[in-house]
């Protein structure tokens, strides 16, 4: 489970615990296409201070579909969320197939990032 979210991290049911990860101890947290707002703060304590990556990869506003707040970012919004306490490596919105706008973004938890990460 996600920090107590309640969504299950994988098809195992075993989410973070089942990987033995926890807080602090993920190398790579990916997510693709999908966007939870409630479930964003648990993200980056997950990453291990130093070298922990989030990989991120979804719909940015100004699209047909999806649309509203609830299911797209706006732009540069993940980097306001996470900078203080990632170093953004990539933010990045480009275009897919059909014309739709996505972002493609990369940051690394910065080491001593541990306390900041539960307060943002």
């Amino acid at each position: 489970r996600c920090s107590g979210s309640g969504h299950d991290g994988g098809a195992d049911g075993g989410g973070a615990a089942a990987g033995g990860g926890g807080p602090g101890g993920f190398d790579l947290v990916l997510c693709s296409r999908f966007l939870h707002r409630a479930t964003l703060p648990d993200l980056v304590p997950l990453l291990r201070p130093g070298t922990g990556l989030l990989l991120y990869h979804t719909f940015l506003e100004g699209n047909a579909h999806p649309s509203g707040e609830e299911h797209v970012f706006a732009r540069g919004e993940l980097a306001r969320l996470v900078g203080g306490v990632c170093e953004v490596l990539r933010d990045d919105e480009l275009p897919i197939e059909d014309g739709r706008m996505l972002t493609f973004f990369v940051a690394r938890r910065r080491h001593g990032a541990a306390e900041a990460a539960h307060h943002e």
